[in-house]
């Protein structure tokens, strides 16, 4: 029978070249440089990959300056682009970490310095809340300008305890600190971990079989995952075709959830009128083009929507979009923008 990952076997974890070369063969699906991977700190995943769309970022201040430089020319030079790999999260906390460190004795007094993040913003854990602030501040410009984000991350076993029972048991989880960890799931749509499963004889206690492949769902606990797809298959080879046939499926399932079948022609209507309506969204840049798409589109939200962007105007006390600033004019258009029918 196939076995989720223990302790006891030897290879239980998908070495990390072969998930960046996933997200590689995912971003090449949707055109050659329609994928940006960052290869963050001390990665050195992508060597391999001969033709692969990179960027190093080495310290924090190199990858706030990619991340800026691609949303002011998202619109030219990076018109391309649909999705931005980060490898790896890990890395990422990490820089993350030394530069919650260096603003800390930047603004402390000298004999309040320190080198832990423990320590920093008074301890307690405030340092590693300061890191978090920090990666959602900077990342998420990238999804303010329609970008899709594809993390990659390192795995490991570790023992839990239920809360309930308290019943230890092993699963192939993060390897990263749950805060940090649940930072990227509480944002994104679906978490996936690669591993080797295994077919073994117990009879004459040997492996006769292995595959690699992705889960997205195991209701056996082994295996951490999480995903806001209801439909989405339990688990996947591992491939670039499968992985975004799983999603695609998911996605239709969940339209269907609400509006019955969804025909062929109809789903590569949506997906037309999304990739359109994505276009038109990131050229809209100057105030008086933000303002006309508010006014716009502000009928095609549903009833309570509308209900909510009105009280957005109360609670700011204005009457007419034109007299936002640029703060509440932003957040006006961005709502606008998510929820129209």
């Amino acid at each position: 029978m196939g076995e989720t990952p223990r302790a006891t076997d030897k290879k239980p974890l998908v070495n990390n070249n072969l998930k960046t070369t996933l997200a590689y063969e995912i971003g090449r699906k949707y055109g050659r440089n329609a994928m940006l991977i960052l290869e963050v700190g001390q990665e050195n995943g992508v060597e391999h990959l001969y033709d692969a769309y990179v960027d190093e970022v080495k310290t924090w201040q190199d990858l706030t300056d990619v991340i800026d430089d691609i949303v002011e020319y998202r619109d030219t030079d990076y018109s391309h682009l649909k999705f931005i790999c980060i490898d790896s999260t890990d890395e990422l906390f990490r820089l993350a970490e030394q530069e919650v460190v260096r603003l800390h004795n930047k603004e402390c007094q000298p004999d309040k310095r320190t080198k832990s993040i423990n320590s920093a913003f008074g301890g307690f854990g405030r340092g590693m809340d300061k890191a978090v602030d920090l990666v959602v501040e900077t990342i998420w410009k990238l999804k303010e300008v329609n970008l899709s984000l594809f993390f990659i991350g390192h795995t490991k076993m570790r023992t839990k305890k239920d809360p309930l029972t308290e019943i230890e048991f092993e699963q192939l989880t993060t390897n990263m600190n749950n805060k940090y960890d649940n930072t990227i799931k509480d944002k994104v749509y679906v978490t996936a971990t690669a591993y080797l499963k295994r077919e073994v004889d117990h009879d004459k206690g040997r492996i006769i079989a292995e595959e690699r492949v992705i889960s997205f769902r195991d209701q056996s606990f082994a295996v951490d995952t999480k995903s806001r797809f209801r439909n989405i298959k339990p688990s996947i080879s591992f491939s670039a075709d499968e992985f975004i046939s799983a999603i695609e499926d998911a996605i239709r399932a969940q339209i269907e959830d609400h509006t019955g079948p969804v025909s062929e022609q109809k789903l590569a209507e949506m997906k037309e009128r999304q990739a359109t309506e994505n276009e038109v969204a990131n050229k809209v840049v100057s105030r008086e083009e933000r303002i006309g798409f508010i006014t716009e589109n502000y009928a095609k939200l549903i009833p309570s929507a509308q209900k909510d962007f009105l009280m957005m105007l109360k609670e700011h006390n204005i009457k007419k979009v034109q007299d936002a600033d640029d703060v509440l004019l932003n957040t006006l258009f961005e709502f606008v923008k998510s929820n129209r029918a």
